[in-house]
């Protein structure tokens, strides 16, 4: 697999960065966009509602993005919780984050790198990752990125981990940009690190082992597609674990 580094240099800071929104897929306006975008909301309705569970004060919690982007995770942790300054955002690429700056100007973000650049000084309630550890290339990385998470979550604090399912993360095509987990390598490694589960769940489904039904919005119809996922066998298409400290 691709370095992050040069993955984020090349499509964020390069490719992408031309285009317009019509022509990049996982823009909202376009169908694959935006049936991924209200799975991340989705996600983040439950995830909310598990801090509300168990007695998280959310007006009031402290949470990190990593991986944020443009800021469109960030920016719906704002309306959830309704207090955009308790909200930080990080990612690599400095043209992501001119622009979530732009689109949220009482949001922090902050330029750095998500495996080495954790300069903070408070603990956070919640902290998320969004198709972000499918990026890191060795379990060495992805060890040191969750020692750094656990170590600034609070008490009580939870850590999103949101990936596409692959059979094995570390033996992926070499060639590819990011390759994604199975579930229980996500539970391993997240284990190693210290954490215990509080919540699972799954979106999309990887149809007969070869397509991503995401893929299919704006080629199929969207109920053909939900039927699809219920007859079709298949892995799920994105993983959400949701983690606490191991008490």
């Amino acid at each position: 697999m691709k370095s992050y580094l040069d993955v984020v240099r090349a499509r964020y800071g390069g490719r992408e960065k031309a285009l317009p929104p019509q022509n990049n897929i996982y823009a909202i306006i376009n169908p694959i966009g935006f049936n991924g975008f209200k799975g991340i909301a989705y996600t983040l309705y439950r995830t909310c509602h598990l801090l509300l569970d168990n007695n998280v004060n959310i007006t009031a919690a402290k949470i990190l993005d990593l991986g944020c982007g443009s800021g469109s995770t960030t920016r719906l942790l704002a309306e959830f919780t309704g207090h955009p300054d308790n909200i930080k955002g990080v990612d690599l690429s400095a043209h992501r984050i001119e622009l979530a700056k732009s689109f949220s100007p009482n949001i922090e973000y902050i330029q750095g790198d998500i495996v080495k650049d954790w300069n903070f000084s408070e603990k956070f309630d919640l902290i998320t990752a969004f198709d972000v550890f499918m990026h890191l290339e060795s379990e060495e990385v992805i060890q040191k990125t969750l020692q750094n998470i656990r170590d600034h979550l609070s008490p009580k604090g939870f850590f999103l981990w949101f990936d596409s399912y692959a059979s094995d993360h570390f033996h992926g095509p070499h060639d590819a940009e990011c390759w994604g987990f199975s579930s229980r390598q996500i539970r391993t490694l997240a284990g190693q690190a210290g954490f215990e589960a509080a919540l699972e769940f799954t979106l999309h489904k990887n149809l007969l082992g070869r397509v991503h039904s995401l893929y299919l919005y704006g080629r199929l119809p969207d109920g053909l597609i939900k039927t699809l996922e219920k007859i079709l066998p298949g892995k799920p298409g994105n993983m959400v674990k949701i983690f606490r400290k191991h008490m």
